[in-house]
């Protein structure tokens, strides 16, 4: 396999373990090792924004299988991964080999992780906006048309805001008026602070 290949073939193994673990939850960083040991190389760290989230993962991913083996998962005292990576490997420096019990950590390409993480955000906001909306389906329906079916956010609907305080350059929000504003006002509000 040349390195372009390898590049690719971890990437796609990268892809398929991080939307699994998204799947559970909101990850805030993965790392896969790739030491020459047996007792690190192939290990997967993920680090989940709500860390009751790590032992859901671990009684759900223990009854699974990948790539035709059985997923071992266990909680690990690392919580900061930075402290975890080898320096010198980091450098191509390392002279630990097999002995190193640093990781020494494989990267997928910039822009897969760019946008795996993308990816990621936008599920969120998706699943705030349904949630906002009460509308489970908001965001899901699917326009026909053309060769490939597009997924699309639907013209805005009209949902009711509590109090709130106003936008910049916008007119408080009165309470005791029954007007409902537009999703993508309600959106602004959402993330304006």
């Amino acid at each position: 396999m040349n390195p372009r290949q390898l590049e690719q073939y971890f990437d796609h193994f990268f892809k398929d373990v991080f939307i699994r673990f998204a799947q559970i939850g909101e990850v805030y960083a993965m790392v896969v090792s790739e030491n020459d040991n047996n007792h690190l190389n192939g290990n997967v760290y993920v680090k989940f924004k709500d860390p009751d989230l790590a032992e859901q993962a671990v009684v759900l991913l223990n009854q699974e299988w990948f790539g035709g083996r059985p997923v071992h998962c266990e909680l690990s005292p690392v919580s900061n991964f930075s402290d975890a990576d080898c320096r010198a490997y980091e450098t191509n420096t390392c002279t630990r080999g097999d002995k190193c019990n640093f990781m020494h950590v494989r990267r997928p390409t910039a822009e897969l992780k760019r946008q795996l993480f993308k990816s990621q955000d936008k599920t969120i906001l998706l699943q705030k906006l349904q949630k906002l909306t009460g509308d489970d389906q908001y965001g899901l329906q699917i326009r026909k048309g053309g060769v490939d079916a597009k997924l699309f956010i639907p013209e805005p609907v009209p949902i009711a805001i509590s109090q709130q305080d106003p936008l910049p350059n916008e007119e408080p929000v009165d309470p005791t008026n029954d007007t409902n504003i537009s999703s993508t006002a309600a959106v602004e509000r959402l993330f304006a602070r």
